[in-house]
């Protein structure tokens, strides 16, 4: 649901953005528009230039074309950008490292205190930075991020190093965060963060090719063939991109055929299933561009 109104502009709206860097066109063409007060995940695999939008959004780089707006009040502290890694300083401790950049946001807060006890830093605290796991030093770059008080916060792969329990703990503060009115913009290339966000932008070498509610877009996908790696390929359903996704220790196709429901060409070592947000991920990164990029493929 857009939590927008005519006094309520986006909180982020990139036209037009194209972006080189050495000679190599990472960013072209890209127009996102991002709701105020919610949570937008921008995934798709390493290498496609999530990690430089968000650069071109918060203004650490500056776009070759395009125009960026954030927020309305120009002129002031309107967000904060964590890239990934660049907020941890390896020759200070934990404490050290959170005071510099408290000194240098106008809008730094003591919620690193409690954002601390959270994330189970408090105990190292007091030791170098570069004698942290890369996990803990994720989470000392959360804090710092988290403890801003901003209404715009933009993140790069949040979730990297983390194990899974406290995966589910940041997600429960940037829950957190959007209920209490800040917007979040993180990218990612784990299926799991997709069921946090409000809203998913798939990007893939060609751009941002799909967005929309990660639970709708997973509801709508083809349906889903498991099968055995040693079970024979079924020539009799067809699959998207004749392309075989590897989930754990079976594989899924996404069948042609719309019709194809659990209990219909279910044989020894194949079945149809619930699709996930795994397979979400799977298919708008590694088969739906196969569809696209072939010739009279019919979709």
């Amino acid at each position: 649901m857009s939590n927008r109104t005519a006094h309520n502009p986006p909180a982020i709206r990139a036209m037009n953005i194209s972006k080189s860097l050495g000679g190599t066109q990472l960013l072209d063409n890209i127009s996102i528009e991002i709701e105020p007060q919610t949570v937008t995940a921008i995934a798709g695999p390493n290498g496609v230039g999530k990690t430089i939008l968000l650069c071109c959004l918060s203004g650490a780089l500056a776009p070759d074309t395009g125009t960026i707006t954030m927020g309305t009040n120009e002129g002031t502290a309107q967000h904060v950008f964590a890239p990934q890694g660049s907020l941890a300083l390896p020759g200070l401790t934990g404490r050290e490292t959170i005071d510099f950049y408290q000194s240098l946001h106008p809008s730094a807060t003591d919620r690193w205190r409690d954002l601390v006890t959270t994330f189970e830093l408090t105990p190292h605290l007091d030791e170098l930075v570069r004698n942290y796991s890369g996990g803990m030093q994720q989470l000392l770059e959360l804090t710092i991020a988290f403890s801003v008080s901003v209404p715009i916060i933009i993140l790069d792969e949040p979730s990297a190093n983390l194990d899974p329990t406290m995966v589910q703990t940041v997600h429960d503060v940037i829950r957190s965060k959007r209920d209490a009115g800040t917007t979040v913009v993180f990218t990612t290339h784990t299926p799991v963060d997709a069921e946090l966000a409000d809203e998913l932008l798939v990007m893939t070498d060609t751009g941002i090719t799909v967005s929309g509610v990660p639970q709708t877009l997973r509801d709508s996908l083809p349906p889903i063939i498991a099968r055995s790696p040693t079970a024979p390929i079924p020539e009799s359903v067809p699959i998207y991109g004749d392309r075989w996704v590897r989930h754990g220790d079976v594989l899924h196709g996404f069948a042609r055929n719309p019709d194809v429901r659990p209990g219909v060409e279910e044989v020894s070592g194949r079945s149809i299933v619930e699709p996930s947000f795994r397979d979400l991920f799977a298919y708008y990164t590694e088969v739906e561009p196969l569809i696209a990029h072939r010739p009279g493929a019919e979709k």
